[in-house]
């Protein structure tokens, strides 16, 4: 519901005016109407799309045993069996050297460590009550792995990516690495984008005999020492970051140890014995501070001097000596057994590392925007239900990449492929004629050589809220809204989302956690809506236990049942949304309550819900 999205912003205007939070509500309500009274207009919606729509939903019932999964890389479908699928992770997780089956997920005593470390912190006063209930969460699931196909290697073999989304230690995983993140400071080596590395590179010559290489790890997540990260851990104080929390104390905190990275596949348990898992959300950053050290380590010992050294997570691009290679992979190679590379050196002068095409000319340096073999060339496509803007956006995109990534002389090529590749996204000819020219100009003639700031630069910064894009009234929104300083984002509702398989196990209905959701009544019509930040089923056992407590904590489920003698049916509780913000939740859950007349709730479940919403609600 838009209601939920915009209203959380609205409590943030002008703190201490509600006559300003109300102008803005009723204006926003005004809108809507406005569309709804407005005579049924063609919407953006293409027939040949919704016919293929159609088809493919009636592929998927009628082929029940295949899956439709998203590549590793190259923005790519990729349909496999389910029983193919299963014998590609499971072929992965037999490796013993890095996971093993257990019997038990550990999550109750997951969270139970969790919440003794985080009421220790808060006595300690190294953070607030408040980041302690962000932390250490309650009613948690355990991780859950999938696959992702890697089409760009043989067998198409499956990378095991961890889902921690609603795990014990997510939270808490996010916490360290936000601190981390905010406070080291990464060494000039390590490349943030392919824009840095060309700004890095483009003005360099190499020595005679130098040969351009790139060295990449094998499988760098599951191969991190995990002694080695807690080592980079400790120094942490040098830096005199978390500001009292001691290096010593988040070193023993690690939320990536092995008690830690239990999680299921296929209704198994298993342990990542080794490294660090992918989808943590410290995984990465504590693989950058090990390579950091790793890079640091190497070069020291390195008896040539390298002309540039750039690190990109697991893959490196340097220079050697041609007589020095197997050395500069040797020493790589010494700093750990479980982190070993492999090295590729240049071909016929040219080299790829990230989207960049790196070419010795003659000892001096060109670059050119680079395309993988598996670039599949789909982008949002022209057709989309989605603001002209972001088509447009689109094509500015591109031609940054094309024009900033490559040397002059190759421009004019990179600009056509860009022009063939959209065309067959369905986006008009001219359109990309003024685009693209528009754009290129506009590169040329800047003097401002940050490539992300070349639009217009708000003086004050906005309030952005993300609501579901309508034609017409998504315009008329934004429009009416930049007087109160915020822009709306649009989001495509209808999306081709249901058509993917996660690879995960599926969750059961009543374990999904910060939902809304309703409960019907078996003798007659009437339903219940409420809201709850922890598993479904457990907000459903407190319900059956609420009759037995004080009357004074009855909910209005319960007085209907004493009321009436009426049963509700726990069984067919369902989901009526997922909202992991709790103001947001809140909102949500008393807009479905105002648009179900038959719910038994009482008017105090929405009492802090705008009057001014209400008829607008009613009506849509």
């Amino acid at each position: 519901m838009t209601v939920r999205d915009v209203d959380t912003t609205m409590v943030g205007l002008e703190e201490g005016l509600p006559d300003l939070r109300n102008q803005a509500r009723l204006e926003f309500t005004n809108a809507l109407r406005k569309f709804n009274n407005t005579p049924t207009r063609s919407m953006h919606h293409d027939g040949a799309i919704q016919f293929k729509i159609k088809e493919t939903s009636s592929f998927r019932k009628n082929n029940n045993d295949l899956m439709f999964l998203r590549s590793d890389k190259g923005n790519t479908t990729v349909v496999l069996t389910n029983q193919l699928y299963l014998e590609k992770m499971l072929l992965q997780l037999s490796n013993t050297d890095t996971y093993n089956i257990v019997r038990f997920d550990l999550n109750c005593r997951l969270q139970l460590d969790i919440r003794k470390l985080t009421t220790n912190w808060v006595k300690a006063k190294y953070i607030s009550v408040q980041l302690k209930r962000y932390i250490a969460k309650s009613d948690c699931v355990p991780p859950r792995a999938y696959g992702l196909p890697k089409i760009h290697k043989q067998d198409v073999p499956l990378r095991i990516i961890v889902s921690f989304t609603n795990s014990p230690t997510f939270n808490l995983a996010k916490t360290l690495g936000k601190w981390i993140g905010n406070n080291i400071v990464p060494p000039a080596s390590r490349v943030k984008d392919s824009f840095v590395l060309v700004e890095g590179i483009s003005k360099l010559s190499l020595r005679p005999n130098y040969t351009l290489i790139s060295l990449d790890v094998v499988s760098l997540f599951t191969n991190v020492p995990q002694d080695q990260a807690i080592t980079v851990t400790l120094t942490w104080h040098v830096l005199y970051i978390f500001r009292d929390v001691r290096s010593g104390e988040i070193a023993r905190t690690n939320p990536d140890k092995t008690e830690a990275t239990i999680f299921k596949f296929n209704n198994t348990n298993y342990a990542q014995t080794y490294g660090l898992p992918m989808g943590s959300p410290l995984s990465p950053i504590l693989s950058d501070l090990v390579m950091d050290d790793l890079d640091q380590c190497c070069i020291k010992k390195l008896d040539f001097a390298l002309p540039f050294y750039f690190r990109y997570m697991d893959d490196i691009i340097t220079a050697a000596p041609n007589n020095k290679m197997e050395t500069r992979l040797e020493v790589s190679n010494s700093f750990h057994p479980r982190l070993q590379f492999t090295i590729e050196p240049e071909i016929n002068g040219q080299i790829s590392f990230l989207d960049v095409l790196i070419i010795n000319d003659n000892q001096f340096i060109k670059t050119d925007w680079y395309h993988k073999s598996m670039w599949s060339q789909r982008y949002l496509n022209y057709r989309s239900h989605h603001p002209r803007s972001y088509k447009t956006g689109t094509i500015y995109c591109l031609v940054d990449r094309a024009i900033r990534l490559s040397t002059s002389e190759f421009h004019n090529k990179n600009l056509s492929l860009i022009y063939d590749a959209l065309r067959k996204n369905d986006y008009p000819a001219l359109m990309l004629q003024n685009h693209i020219q528009k754009r290129h100009l506009s590169i040329l003639s800047s003097n401002d050589s940050n490539h992300n700031d070349l639009g217009d630069v708000p003086v004050v910064p906005k309030n952005f809220v993300s609501i579901p894009y309508v034609a017409g009234l998504f315009e008329s929104l934004n429009r009416i809204f930049a007087r109160y300083n915020i822009q709306f984002v649009g989001k495509n509702k209808h999306d081709l989302s249901p058509f993917f398989d996660s690879g995960k196990d599926r969750l059961p209905l009543d374990n999904r956690s910060c939902v809304v959701y309703k409960i019907p009544c078996k003798n007659c019509d009437k339903i219940y809506i409420g809201q709850t930040s922890r598993q479904l089923h457990t907000r459903i056992k407190e319900h059956e236990r609420n009759i037995h407590g004080l009357d004074e904590n009855y909910t209005a489920l319960t007085r209907r049942s004493i009321e009436l003698d009426h049963v509700f049916n726990y069984e067919r509780a369902s989901v009526l949304a997922v909202e992991p913000l709790y103001y947001k939740r809140l909102l949500l859950e008393m807009c479905n309550i105002v648009a179900h007349p038959l719910s038994v709730n009482l008017r105090q479940d929405i009492e802090h819900l705008s009057n001014i919403y209400t008829s607008v609600i009613h009506d849509s």
